[in-house]
């Protein structure tokens, strides 16, 4: 959907773009201490995560730019970095977009069915 908007406003697309939608209800669950935080800027730790799956340095660099209120996230399993993402919220659309980028372990795959 993102990738297709962008196409008509004239961008080229070099990867595809996953965005996932979910209840702001879902998000505010009570979780286990520690098995994720959000801080900014981010710790190294995420950075490596999502440089293991190709969000490079000129990606990281969009996320620093960014004007919008925005968060790093750090997710956390078995006392493990599991995956990670960048939150940003759009004040104009009342809305939030978040790139997550799993460690690619089986604890990556319980993290997201938290």
């Amino acid at each position: 959907m993102l990738d297709a908007e962008l196409e008509q406003r004239g961008y080229q697309m070099i990867d595809p773009v996953t965005t996932y939608h979910a209840p702001v209800a879902a998000l505010t669950a009570e979780i286990p201490p520690i098995t994720a935080f959000a801080h900014w800027p981010p710790l190294q730790i995420l950075r490596d995560l999502w440089t293991e799956n190709d969000v490079g340095a000129a990606r990281q660099a969009v996320m620093e730019r960014a004007c919008a209120p925005k968060a790093a996230i750090l997710g956390r399993l078995q006392d493990r970095a599991a995956g990670g993402g960048h939150l940003l919220r759009s004040t104009a659309r009342r809305q939030c977009c978040m790139r997550f980028a799993p460690r690619r372990t089986s604890s990556a795959k319980a993290l997201a069915a938290i």
